[in-house]
């Protein structure tokens, strides 16, 4: 089942930090099955007019009466699954896998990579994988249509990922991240061009289709034993079609992990920006421009009613991007209880 952005957040910083041991350190030296599985509910109020939502739910308005609209929120209790399957070849020292990229979960980018780790003496470990939407975010076809409902369609991705962590054996890592971006039926200022507001040079900025490049780089600084603090710098180019949709986004994250022995705690912020290539047409050839945070907290009990590899993860979270547009301002809460299970 397809998982909203908002069920994402409330997940994905516990799950990136629980996972933290195996996707941090060496290869495991025995070979055979790994992996993690599991699920949860949580309830979240998500605003925006942009995103339609999915195949399973809607969390914006069909129908808007003017481009000045700010989003109305949406309520609503969603599942949250949740895997991570992992075979380990132990004479070669590699490991292919298969699952959820977390990492992308976190900037609500719901995604799954299929690929291969291999751990190299003296260098670090080596990664690939071919990344892909198994099941596609739903966008509207024409955003700006106003006074009628807004028909949705599949925004799809895939592309590949290469990655370096424990560059030569030290706490440093980075993350390059490559995809095509589909959409099914794209239209995007069409309902404007028809009524004469805008020309077809104009609708062509609007354009959704293209590429996106995304660079990770984290240090991971331990400060003591069962505490960690990794600050990672993020870089992403939007290298779309229409101009007044391409552009870059730039932010730094702060995460700080205490691990103890029946329970861990673990604290994320995220700060960035987010800017376009050209002014957008319908809004006074203003830029969208964002200001866009996060926060998120998480409490992990590991094996609840002796339960054995079992954990529990409780979460809340926060997001909101502030667009110089009111139009395209964002706003996400949500708290939520999930069941892991590692083997």
């Amino acid at each position: 089942m397809f998982l909203t952005a908002m069920r994402l957040l409330v997940c994905g910083f516990a799950l990136t930090s629980v996972c933290y041991a195996q996707d941090a350190s060496k290869i495991p030296e025995q070979g055979g099955w790994s992996g993690r599985i599991g699920g949860g509910m949580s309830y979240q109020s998500y605003s925006s007019n942009v995103i339609a939502g999915s195949g399973f739910d809607t969390i914006s308005d069909q129908t808007i009466t003017s481009l000045e609209q700010k989003p109305d929120a949406q309520q609503e209790f969603s599942g949250n699954p949740f895997f991570d399957i992992r075979y380990t070849f132990e004479k070669a020292r590699g490991q292919a896998y298969i699952g959820f990229l977390i990492q992308d979960a976190v900037r609500l980018d719901f995604a799954q990579s299929l690929g291969y780790r291999q751990q190299v003496d003296g260098v670090g470990i080596l990664s690939g994988a071919y990344v892909f939407s198994a099941f596609p975010n739903k966008i509207y076809q024409d955003t700006y249509l106003v006074g009628q409902p807004r028909q949705d369609t599949d925004r799809k991705s895939r592309g590949f990922r290469i990655g370096w962590q424990s560059v030569f054996e030290s706490p440093f890592s980075m993350n390059y991240t490559f995809r095509t971006i589909h959409i099914d039926e794209d239209s995007n200022g069409q309902s404007a061009f028809e009524t004469g507001v805008i020309s077809a040079q104009q609708q062509a900025l609007l354009a959704r289709e293209g590429r996106t490049h995304r660079l990770e780089l984290q240090y991971d600084l331990i400060l003591g034993r069962g505490k960690i603090l990794s600050p990672t710098l993020l870089y992403r180019k939007r290298d779309l079609d229409g101009n007044a949709m391409a552009g870059e986004s730039y932010g730094a994250q702060l995460s700080y992990a205490l691990f103890a022995p029946k329970w861990s705690a673990i604290l994320n912020g995220y700060y960035g920006k987010r800017t376009y290539n050209a002014a957008n047409p319908l809004f006074d050839d203003q830029f969208a421009d964002a200001n866009e945070y996060s926060l998120n907290a998480n409490l992990v009990f590991r094996q609840p009613f002796n339960w054995q590899n079992w954990s529990t993860i409780v979460s809340a979270s926060l997001l909101r991007s502030d667009s110089e547009l009111s139009f395209f301002d964002m706003d996400a809460q949500s708290i939520g209880l999930n069941l892991l299970y590692s083997f």
